[in-house]
């Protein structure tokens, strides 16, 4: 009898302790969208406070277009600079310098990117950056804000032979590679998000891709 009572409890205890979420998708009709795509690059900008789309490949044609979404309507931007059309690049924002930073991508004829642009949602406009060293180029990296640092870091992705494992970091002026003790298996196309439940938000992976398509 005193093991089913404490089975019991347990069983309330977590019943009680467990939250309960009501989350539902609801489909909105805005009146413009993009084009349909794969492998755009896609984040938030906290500046601007909306999401940030570029480029992509439409099945017949690789796209350069930026848009943004406030939650309710997509705009299209013309900004007198823009990146080159690509698909599979990776980006993220740097919460020290305010922007969003783009990195790597990918297109038949230019083949793997290994430029730098950067987003500045106060002006809806892209920058071209110089820096003396930079990842190897690629396709399918994960870009990702650093919980730590605040800065974009960027890792992996493929560069037509081989997926890479290397860490790098960007600065506001420059990349720097980091070293960290462990890191995960060289991949591409991995999805990478802030976990907000642990402390510094650690970074928490998801899969990814090991074999060239």
């Amino acid at each position: 009898m005193k093991n089913v009572l404490v089975l019991t409890f347990s069983i309330l205890t977590v019943a009680q302790a467990a939250p309960t979420y009501r989350l539902n998708w609801v489909q909105l009709h805005p009146a413009a969208w993009p084009s349909p795509r794969g492998g755009a690059a896609m984040a938030y900008d906290w500046v601007s406070r909306k999401v940030v789309l570029f480029g992509g490949y439409s099945g017949t044609a690789y796209l350069g277009d930026t848009w943004t979404f406030d939650g309710a309507n997509w705009t299209m931007l013309s900004p007198a600079v823009s990146p080159p059309a690509r698909t599979a690049a990776s980006m993220a924002f740097d919460s020290v310098n305010h922007k969003l930073v783009m990195f790597g991508g990918y297109t038949k004829q230019a083949g793997y990117f290994g430029d730098t642009w950067i987003f500045d949602g106060s002006t809806g406009t892209w920058e071209a950056t110089t820096p003396s060293l930079s990842p190897p180029a690629v396709t399918q990296p994960m870009a990702f804000h650093d919980p730590l640092s605040g800065y974009v870091d960027v890792y992996g992705g493929f560069d037509g032979k081989f997926f890479q494992l290397n860490t790098w970091q960007w600065t506001g002026a420059d990349w720097v590679q980091l070293h960290p003790a462990n890191s995960p298996t060289a991949r591409a196309a991995a999805i990478v998000a802030e976990d907000h439940t642990v402390k510094n938000r650690s970074p928490v992976w998801r899969a990814g891709r090991r074999e060239p398509i």
